[in-house]
């Protein structure tokens, strides 16, 4: 089985992928979703980025995963887009795993074992990010880092996904 065959099916089969690279913003590591497929036929650039509240810049999982896999030197890893009508939400958990030892915060373990569903350890190796079937009760809800680091989504979100992840 590759990484991407991990990817349960029911995901899969959503148009709302996009890729990710790794970028220096006001000297910080930021990861921005990158459109999965060249804009402009004749060769002219164009911006490369999508946008999480733009489906136009979204492709279909196959897309994503081909043009990541063809262009690693631009791209590292594919992401999925969670949507305003959509019935798949997001859970990141933030600075729950210690990446060397691979011990979680116990509260962290308890939140992905009660959401019992498709978990992927995050790409920087330090959190998870539990894909859901559900609706969200709001747009967004992010508990301060002050306090157990996670956030929850439905829309304007993109979350980078490990599989395929070229870090």
């Amino acid at each position: 089985m590759t990484v991407f065959e991990a990817v349960p099916e029911r995901l899969r089969q959503r148009a709302q992928w996009v890729c990710w690279r790794i970028e220096h913003r006001d000297g910080e590591e930021t990861k921005v979703p990158i459109k999965p497929y060249d804009e402009r036929a004749d060769g002219e650039a164009d911006h490369p980025y999508a946008a999480s509240t733009d489906p136009d810049t979204w492709r279909s999982f196959e897309t994503a995963v081909a043009y990541h896999r063809d262009g690693r030197e631009r791209t590292d890893g594919v992401g999925f887009v969670f949507a305003r009508d959509d019935i798949v939400a997001g859970v990141d958990l933030d600075d729950v795993r210690d990446p060397d030892t691979r011990e979680v915060e116990p509260w962290a373990r308890d939140v992905i074992e009660r959401l019992d569903s498709y978990t992927e350890v995050s790409p920087s190796g330090t959190g998870y990010h539990v894909y859901v079937v559900g609706f969200h009760p709001g747009d967004r809800n992010k508990v301060p880092r002050t306090r157990r680091s996670r956030r929850s989504s439905r829309v304007s979100w993109n979350c980078t996904m490990t599989a395929g992840s070229s870090r």
